[in-house]
């Protein structure tokens, strides 16, 4: 026990108490190299403790044999302590970094010790139950430096197989040693949570050592990738800090694994593209532009042209960004009217500044959009023309719809008092409509009137029977009753001027969906009666393709 006080004493004066930096820098760099020297050679002690007995207290005390490990529990040992020196404990954890660098042993001894459980609840600085207020290692003016504290569990965790599945390929920040440790079972309670993680990330102490971090925890693991760029996506929202998440961004995404264009997918898109069991619930860069731009101009333009740099210098986010060239081109028009708005301020050098910088950014964006589509630039005023278009078309086939099923009415109303040859001819196919509506291809319209033709010959030629062209089907033509069947027994017959092509027209005019072989077959089995046609496909209004199945596939229906 004394000397253990010892060993505490000697460590507290020299990296923590000690008021001049260059002795502590000094004393940390000769406590590391004896370290380092020392423990390859008392690896068999690792394991061994020695037991002696404190006459003082007549209690047994237990002590490691090694002395490099005892070195080490004694800066563990006043780990809480050095709170109170949070503006010299730089050189304190410089040590511990240092021997996590030694070998994979010393990483064990680490893990062992439960270092992310320890140096994440030191970061938190929450009281455990029962303790009073711990020391805060900030003030209002000044940040500790935590650069090495951040480099420590970078090391520990490169040490550690990530949570990819086992048959991936292994990360490239993977320290190769002679046995790569186990990741602990509870880090995600202790390293990726939603207090360490999010405020180590955002107090941005190392963001070297955060990259490391969160590349090779994300290295082919979806579940760890979305966690991740959950707490990034939800803090671009602040401009104070969206220079660190721009940089934390850019890795992530840098990452070049089978996850890659996914990750540029989840980090990109313009809308949500997790599910109920996903970690990720934001929106994409580019969502996050369209909601914001109305409340921040500032953090819009700055989102704006980190989505136009990481195209530059990210060839998978180019190639998503290719199948988003309205996106873009509502970028160039955001930047664009930023830059209108600037016009109409005072100039200033801050303002002229922000102004270069904001061309610049058009420029990029606008040789962008010309790379990505294949040398033509598009506009929103384009855009917006299609769209009006698109529109004038939707609602003229909605009129010519509408005016349809007023016919269809009009024509079961009517068509038991008046003669059907002359309701087609002054109510459905007036010659104007037809000569501007209807239009067929010439091989179409011949071949339909050869059909036609040839039905009629043959049925000429054997009145007992007709052969179905298209399928080899006979038809028994005393089956059919003679003549035209009408459905009012008073309604004229047709005249003989309306030959056949007519009654198909006129048949596919009142059912657009029809295409004029299947016309003519339903004309067909209804002795050419238009009335009863009309009657037969109205029962199938809406399923096309099951008349079309019955009609040439099914037996006959008189």
């Amino acid at each position: 026990y004394p000397l253990r006080r010892q060993r505490q004493m000697c460590i507290r004066d020299s990296l923590l108490q000690c008021p001049h930096e260059r002795t502590r820098v000094l004393f940390a760099k000769l406590l590391s190299s004896v370290l380092k020297s020392l423990a390859p050679h008392e690896i068999s002690l690792w394991n061994n403790w020695n037991e002696f007995i404190d006459k003082e207290k007549g209690a047994i005390i237990r002590r490691r044999s090694s002395a490099s490990l005892r070195v080490m529990d004694g800066l563990f040992d006043i780990l809480e302590e050095s709170r109170l020196y949070w503006r010299r404990f730089k050189q304190y954890f410089s040590v511990i970094r240092d021997f996590a660098l030694i070998s994979w042993r010393a990483r064990l001894y680490l893990s062992e010790k439960n270092l992310f459980d320890l140096y994440s609840d030191y970061f938190v600085g929450n009281p455990k139950p029962g303790q009073g207020r711990r020391p805060s290692v900030m003030d209002s003016h000044h940040l500790p430096d935590l650069r090495e504290f951040i480099d420590t569990l970078a090391i520990l965790l490169r040490g550690m197989h990530n949570e990819a599945p086992p048959e991936a390929p292994k990360s490239p920040l993977l320290i190769e040693d002679e046995r790569v440790l186990p990741l602990p079972s509870d880090v995600n309670k202790t390293i990726f949570n939603s207090n360490f993680f999010p405020s180590m990330l955002d107090m941005d102490y190392n963001t070297e050592g955060a990259i490391q971090i969160i590349q090779h925890s994300a290295w082919e693991c979806v579940p760890r990738s979305k966690f991740i760029l959950e707490h990034t996506l939800s803090s671009f929202e602040r401009a104070s800090k969206i220079h660190v998440y721009q940089k934390l961004t850019e890795a992530f995404l840098a990452i070049e694994d089978s996850l890659q264009e996914r990750r540029v997918l989840w980090c990109l898109s313009p809308f949500r593209t997790g599910s109920s069991r996903a970690h990720i619930r934001s929106k994409g860069l580019l969502g996050i532009l369209h909601e914001i731009y109305n409340r921040s101009d500032k953090t819009a333009t700055i989102i704006s042209k980190f989505i136009i740099r990481l195209a530059n210098v990210n060839k998978k986010v180019k190639a998503y960004l290719a199948t988003q060239l309205s996106q873009l081109d509502w970028i160039k028009s955001f930047l664009e009217s930023r830059l209108d708005d600037m016009d109409e301020e005072e100039p200033t050098d801050t303002m002229r500044e922000i102004r270069n910088s904001n061309q610049e950014a058009i420029t990029s964006v606008t040789e962008l959009i010309k790379e990505l589509s294949g040398g033509m630039v598009t506009s929103l005023s384009a855009a917006h023309s299609h769209i009006a278009k698109l529109k004038e078309t939707n609602e003229r086939l909605q009129e010519e719809n509408r005016q349809l099923r007023e016919t269809i009415k009009l024509y079961e109303n009517h068509c038991l008092q008046s003669p059907t040859s002359q309701f087609i001819e002054n109510v459905i196919l007036p010659p104007e409509i037809v000569d501007s509506t209807v239009i067929e291809m010439p091989s179409q319209q011949n071949n339909a009137k050869n059909n036609i033709t040839e039905l009629d010959l043959q049925a000429s030629q054997n009145p007992n029977d007709a052969v179905d062209d298209t399928n080899g089907i006979h038809f028994p033509i005393s089956d059919r009753p003679e003549g035209p069947v009408a459905v009012d027994p008073t309604a004229e017959q047709l005249p003989e001027s309306m030959n056949v092509q007519t009654l198909v027209k006129s048949l596919v005019e009142m059912f657009p969906s029809l295409t004029e072989d299947v016309a003519s077959e339903v004309l067909r089995r209804n002795n050419f009666n238009l009335d009863a046609s009309a009657d037969f496909i109205m029962h199938y209004e809406g399923q096309p393709e099951v008349l079309k199945r019955y009609l040439f596939n099914g037996p006959y229906l008189n």
